[in-house]
């Protein structure tokens, strides 16, 4: 057998490699690109034609350096980089490092304690394209909320009456709006009745008169050449934002497509709440490869729901789980809350860990706790969730728990 360290950077990558007995068989670097990645693959090969007797150890589960090695039909652990932390002290406690030390370190991990490590399954390309899809739309969620705050926070420093004039900032006719009319200023109200009719607005008349009121009401002073400045920070936020939600659209419709293509889709759908959002994030988070997890604690690992319990001497306590997927974590919070107004048992759980004193995130990581079980055997089962088949198994184990005692 023969174990590789790979230590990951921006532009290059340290390769170390060792046998059975832990020596030093190679060490190179190589670059981030096509001709550094078939360099290691030959390297690789040289040692063994059976890719069986390669294993490979990096920090980051995704990259395209690993993508390649999984392409090549090699086996790839991702090290969490605080185990890296821990074992590096093993081999230099001075704390010093660079990064051929760090492969050397990450080469050894692999040799001596694979089993306490996962190697990566990759899932199926619809399910990794899907998974590609949701977490870029989630970032462009969170660039359209950015924008919407610095657009509402510009129109507070010199023109508020603006954020008034209509129920939502986030629709074309006002962006429409204050692309053209970026100043206060009075406008007619022929003119106002002509652009909202022009943007196809619903009671254009009446809306024009509203917003003509509220135009030709008194104004807070704000001198020209802040006015000149602002409204220029505005336009160039409001274009953003305008370029930004058409694509938004076509996100979720690709997301939606790709979804119902997948054969797991109906079990996602199935889940009270999931809705058209936390649906195909949870099927993207979760994956299609059943041999990735082999119990629901493992999925709740990783998602960061199961709580970790800390023992030293006579202490005991139980804490949040830090190490696991964040974006995963946040789906399932986000599952959790969506569940409260459509599952009965959901809302009964979550009253009771508010009940106990636990905060909206722990008692919304719990119940995502809780789904997550269910989730896992749904998953591994390949069948629908069934509200009245949940409640009856749990009037099935308290009616049960008494005589178990």
């Amino acid at each position: 057998m023969f174990y590789v360290g790979i230590d990951w950077a921006d532009d290059h990558h340290d390769v170390y490699i060792v046998d059975e007995q832990g020596t030093e068989v190679d060490s190179f670097p190589i670059k981030h690109d096509s001709k550094g990645m078939c360099f290691l693959r030959d390297k690789i090969r040289e040692l063994s034609s059976l890719k069986e007797q390669v294993l490979i150890a990096i920090e980051t589960p995704k990259n395209l350096l690993v993508d390649f090695l999984l392409d090549e039909g090699y086996t790839v652990y991702a090290i969490n980089p605080m185990s890296v932390d821990r074992y590096r002290e093993r081999y230099r406690t001075s704390g010093a490092r660079d990064d051929s030390f760090d492969a050397m370190v990450l080469a050894n991990i692999i040799r001596t304690d694979r089993k306490h490590h996962r190697a990566i399954i990759p899932n199926s390309e619809l399910a990794r394209e899907l998974k590609i899809l949701t977490r870029d739309e989630q970032r462009l969620i969170r660039l359209k909320t950015k924008l919407l705050n610095q657009i509402q926070s510009c129109l507070k420093d010199y023109y508020p009456t603006a954020l008034e004039l209509f129920c939502k900032l986030d629709q074309g006719v006002t962006l429409d709006f204050l692309l053209k009319y970026p100043r206060p200023q009075k406008i007619s109200l022929c003119e106002l009745k002509k652009f909202l009719k022009k943007c196809s607005y619903p009671g254009a008349d009446e809306k024009a008169e509203e917003i003509f009121e509220k135009l030709s009401g008194p104004q807070i002073f704000v001198e020209e050449f802040s006015v000149r400045a602002k409204s220029r920070m505005l336009i160039t936020l409001v274009s953003q934002l305008k370029m930004l939600l058409p694509q938004l659209d076509e996100y979720q419709k690709e997301i939606e497509r790709l979804f119902e293509q997948h054969p797991d889709s109906e079990i996602f759908k199935s889940l009270p709440g999931a809705g058209e959002k936390n649906a195909p994030r949870l099927l993207a988070e979760i994956g299609d490869n059943r041999e990735r997890y082999s119990e629901s604690n493992n999925l709740q690992c990783d998602a960061g729901t199961a709580p970790v319990t800390d023992k030293s001497g006579k202490t005991e306590f139980v804490r949040m789980r830090f190490a696991c997927r964040k974006v995963f974590r946040n789906v399932v919070y986000q599952f959790a809350f969506s569940t409260l107004t459509q599952s009965a048992w959901a809302r009964k759980f979550y009253d009771c860990q508010r009940a106990k004193g636990n905060t909206n995130t722990k008692a919304l990581r719990s119940l995502g706790n809780k789904w997550l079980k269910i989730i896992f055997r749904m998953w591994q089962d390949g069948v629908a969730y069934d509200e009245n088949r949940h409640l009856a198994d749990i009037m099935r184990y308290q009616l049960n728990a008494p005589s178990a005692a």
